[in-house]
Parts: structure tokens; C-alpha cells; sequence
């Protein structure tokens, strides 16, 4: 394990010196379910160590749970001191602690005159000492502090003839805007990211996060068509074409605003709030001060370690969204100690409820040893993700559910659900530009010209129907299966994909039989983005 967080285990121990513990190395990532369960056992010993270490990652039910463990002597002796101590740091990450029960802890910590150790665990395990521990974590790891690279990016590739997707010159990506934000006068960001194939075509975008966040309808929609209608450069390693990610980043401008196109108003009460541990504005003050570094100095986030913490504080105070992020930061690197960071923060944000959280959580479990022990998880997971808002997650949730072959995995029927949901909302959805004028705010002098481009039908995305087919076919439905199919053909032959993978689909629904999609590649899969000469994506 990583030093900051041996001197964490140090430092526990150190506490407990008069009751003889000592606390041994967890092996792998710890789960809090796992650890609870152990708990539930009734080995103490384990939780507590498993507990230890989640709480070092920032996990406010282990903080809880310590909390419980020292009032009830298990595991420790009786220890009014380490209760307290718990009990202040899980409301320091938004804990809804029973002021009664922090009011009587305290008065048995005062009476034990362990006040002192209780102010040790808030110093060690607050959530500052956190954020710093996590950072210091991550900088170890990179080998450089984070002032000297982007915190959304990976570390550094290892080819000297490494060469990144790019739009083919004099292409340019419109800027969807939806119509609801251009009414109101709302600016901000949108982070959209697609998979560039072997022949420069992109496949498979989703939207990663939107500030402020906001009403999306239409938003993937429009991003569908943009990233598919253009033509791209593909990555190459070693002069090779390989599948690569593609980030773009759309602003949403409406009025001038200096160097940035943000209302410095809006910013500075966003600010305001994130200083005042508002968790939403912190996660917008963090990602806006990330991708517009114009902004850094009215959010007085100077540097990208300061970014990165005030980050982390978001997800520390539960926002599911910001936990997502900070489970692919951490996942991003090569050291199995972040990653593991990593790993305990996606299924945080899975249990917060983040939808893409519990797809990818899903997904992880598929991969791993046994995923026909996890079946049931696996599946509550996926359905969860299926009939989320998220078009994106919705697709890939529900062509596992059609399409696994993990036993137990599987559940048609939503599946369909999904697939039914998908479609439903592309219906609902009508292409068409307009102009508008917006009035100019009393520092201009004439109103500003903004042409939106919103709501387009994704009527071109093969892959929205080669997930409703297959759920129409995991149902025994192939008189439908089969129309969807060839829609699906139809729509990739127009966009330049080659149809012969989903050719061989459509004569396995003409046989009746459930085609074996693990043999195909898709786009969603990732088995053609490791490519050994660079990180994991």
C-alpha cells in the first residue's frame, strides 16, 4: 500500500496503543459492503482494518461504523475518545449525525479525558487530511505533482511515435445549445467524449458532464449527429491506426465576458458558495476552473492540485457526480494503489445512485474472476442503469441484459424495457435550427446573434437499433428483431461503417437463433483500446 496511507494505519495504532492492536495491510481493495458483512460475522478484527482503510479513502459509512465499533468495545476496548473522534469526521463529509448522540459522546469522551484522542482522528481522518492524503496518493503514483498536468487526463503515453485523434483540418464540431438554457439566459460547458475507430469514424458519444448542470434533453442527440457527421485523423501507435478516445468541448457563449465567456457575477457566487462547502457549487467551481483556466483566479484555484481537491471535497460531501470523476481519475493511472482508490470511489458512487456508476460497476464485475457469483448483483446493477435519464448508460445496460452470457445475468424483458425507453426519447425528439436575439444586458450596447442547433432526431445511430434488435431477440421476438436489424444496417451503410458484422447478426435472427455478440466487436467494447502502449481509457 501507498506510504500516506501506512502512516494512516500508524497513526490509528498509535491511538490504540493501550489496548495492544495492531492493524495489518488489507490485501486488495477494500468493499464496504464486504467490510460490513465481515462485521456482521462477527469478525471485528477484519472490519475494523477493512473499515480503517475505507475511511482513509474518504468513505463516511466507515467513518460511522469506526464510530460504532469504539462505542460498543468491538474490536477496540471501550473508547468514548475514537467514537467522538469518528463521529466528528463523518459529519465533517455531511454525516447526518443525531445531535444528541454527538452531545453524549462528547460528554463520555470528557469523562474519560480522551478529548485529546478525539482531536488526533479529527487532525488524521478529517477531510482535509483526506483530500491531501488522496493527492499525495495520486502524485506518488504519476511520479509529478498535479500543478504539472491536466487531472482529467491520464498520465503521460510511453511511444515516441504516439499520435492523438484529431479532427481532419478545417473541420469544426458545432456547439449544440439547448433551447431551455438559450431561453434563460444559462451559459456553460458541456464535456462530450466518442470512440475514434481505425478509420477515423466516431462511434458511441456520450456526454460527461454538463455545468452548470442543467435540463439536457436533446443534448446527445445533437452530439450523435455532430461527432458522426465528421471526419477525424485516428490515433496511431507506432504508426499503426488504433480505437483512441476523442474529448470535445463545447461552451456555451451568449454574451462577451473578457478573457473568459462566463458572467464574472455568476462566477464569483459560485465561488462564494463553494467556499461556504456548498458541494454542488464546489464540483462546478472545480470543473469549470479545470477546462476554462481563465476562470482560476476568481475561484482562487490557482493550481491543479487546488482543483482536484476542491473535487474531491464535492464527492467527500456526496456528489455523485464528482465521485464518478474521481473513480477515473484515480482509475486512470498505472499504479494498482490508485486504482484502487479508484475502485472503492466507483462503487461509492454507485451505492449515491449514479447511474453510469452502476453500469460501469457492472461492467468491472462482469470482468472479474467469478461474475456467475455476482450474477444477481450484477443484474439489480444493469436494470438499475437501464431505465435511468442517461441515454448513453441506458444503451449499454440494456445490451448486456440482452446479450450476456454470464449465467443469472441476464433479464430480457427489461431489457426491452430499456431498449423501448431508448427509443422513446429519440421519438420525442425533432431536428430543426433557429434564431434567436437575445436582449443585451446593460453593458452592451446591442443584442447578440446565437444560432442553435438542438433536439435533433438520432435517426442516424445504427447502434440504438442494434440494441433494440437484440432485446427484441432475447425475447423471441424475431419478426421484429429482424426489422430493427436491418434498419440498423441500413443507417451504418449511410454513415460509412462496414456491415458485415451486422449482417452475420441479422442471418443468426433470420435462423432464430440469439446471435453470439461476444464474437463481434462493438464499439462499446473496449478490448481494442489496450493496446499495451499506453494507459487504460
Amino acid at each position: 500500500m501507498t506510504t500516506w496511507i501506512s502512516g494512516y494505519r500508524q497513526s490509528i495504532a498509535a491511538l490504540l496503543l493501550t489496548s495492544c492492536i495492531t492493524l495489518t495491510p488489507a490485501i486488495a481493495a477494500p468493499s464496504l459492503d464486504h467490510a460490513l458483512a465481515i462485521y456482521t460475522s462477527g469478525d471485528f478484527n477484519t472490519a475494523r482494518d477493512e473499515l480503517t482503510e475505507l475511511a482513509q479513502y474518504g468513505i463516511v459509512a466507515a467513518h460511522y461504523n469506526l464510530a460504532v465499533m469504539a462505542m460498543k468495545g468491538q474490536s477496540f476496548p471501550v473508547s468514548p475518545g475514537l467514537a467522538l473522534g469518528f463521529l466528528k469526521t463523518a459529519a465533517q463529509l455531511d454525516a447526518k449525525i443525531d445531535q444528541t448522540l454527538l452531545t453524549q459522546a462528547e460528554q463520555s469522551a470528557v469523562a474519560a479525558q480522551q478529548l485529546p484522542m478525539a482531536e488526533k482522528v479529527v487532525t488524521q481522518f478529517g477531510r482535509q487530511p483526506i483530500i491531501n492524503g488522496l493527492i499525495n496518493a495520486y502524485e506518488k503514483c504519476s511520479g509529478r505533482q498535479l500543478s504539472f498536468e491536466s487531472p482529467f487526463n491520464p498520465p503521460s503515453f510511453t511511444s515516441n511515435s504516439f499520435h492523438k485523434a484529431q479532427l481532419v483540418p478545417g473541420q469544426k464540431l458545432p456547439q449544440p445549445y439547448p433551447t431551455s438554457s438559450i431561453l434563460k439566459g444559462q451559459q456553460g460547458i458541456m464535456v462530450a467524449t466518442a470512440l475514434i475507430d481505425e478509420h477515423g469514424k466516431a462511434l458511441d458519444p456520450r456526454i460527461d458532464a454538463i455545468i452548470p448542470q442543467q435540463n439536457n434533453d436533446g443534448f446527445l442527440s445533437a452530439v450523435t449527429e455532430y461527432f458522426q457527421t465528421a471526419k477525424f485523423v485516428p490515433m496511431s501507435v507506432n504508426n499503426l491506426p488504433v480505437l483512441s478516445r476523442y474529448r470535445f468541448i463545447a461552451r456555451f457563449k451568449i454574451y462577451e465576458a473578457g478573457d473568459t465567456f462566463w458572467i464574472p457575477e455568476q462566477l464569483r457566487q459560485f465561488s462564494n458558495a463553494a467556499w461556504r462547502n456548498e458541494p454542488d457549487a464546489q464540483y462546478a467551481a472545480a470543473y469549470i476552473s479545470m477546462i476554462d483556466p481563465a476562470t482560476s483566479q476568481i475561484f482562487a484555484l490557482n493550481t491543479q492540485r487546488q482543483k482536484i481537491g476542491m473535487l474531491l471535497s464535492a464527492a467527500l460531501l456526496g456528489v455523485m457526480d464528482a465521485q464518478l470523476d474521481i473513480s477515473n481519475f484515480f482509475n486512470s493511472s498505472r499504479c494498482s494503489e490508485t486504482q484502487d482508490i479508484g475502485n472503492v470511489w466507483l462503487e461509492q458512487a454507485a451505492k449515491s445512485g449514479q447511474a453510469r456508476a452502476k453500469l460501469l460497476l457492472a461492467k468491472q464485475l462482469l470482468q472479474s474472476d467469478d461474475p456467475a457469483s455476482k450474477a444477481d448483483q450484477i443484474r439489480a446493477l444493469l436494470s438499475a442503469a437501464s431505465i435511468s435519464e442517461d441515454r448513453y448508460t441506458q444503451k449499454h445496460a440494456a445490451f448486456l441484459l440482452a446479450t450476456s452470457t454470464v449465467p443469472g445475468v441476464t433479464a430480457p424483458e427489461t431489457a426491452l424495457q430499456g431498449a423501448l425507453k431508448l427509443k422513446g426519447a429519440v421519438k420525442k425528439a425533432q431536428a430543426y435550427r433557429r434564431t434567436y436575439y437575445m436582449p443585451a444586458p446593460s453593458s452592451l450596447q446591442t443584442a447578440h446573434e446565437i444560432e442553435v442547433s438542438y433536439d435533433y432526431a438520432d435517426s442516424s445511430d445504427p447502434e440504438q437499433d442494434i440494441v433494440l434488435a437484440a432485446a427484441y431477440a432475447a425475447n423471441n421476438n424475431y419478426a421484429d428483431a429482424i426489422k430493427i436489424q436491418q434498419r440498423a444496417i441500413s443507417k451504418a451503410g449511410k454513415i460509412g461503417w462496414d456491415t458485415a458484422e451486422l449482417e452475420t447478426m441479422l442471418t443468426e435472427m433470420k435462423g432464430k437463433h440469439m446471435p453470439d455478440y461476444s464474437q463481434f466487436f462493438l464499439s462499446w467494447t473496449t478490448d481494442k483500446l489496450n493496446h499495451g502502449n499506453e494507459p487504460r481509457q
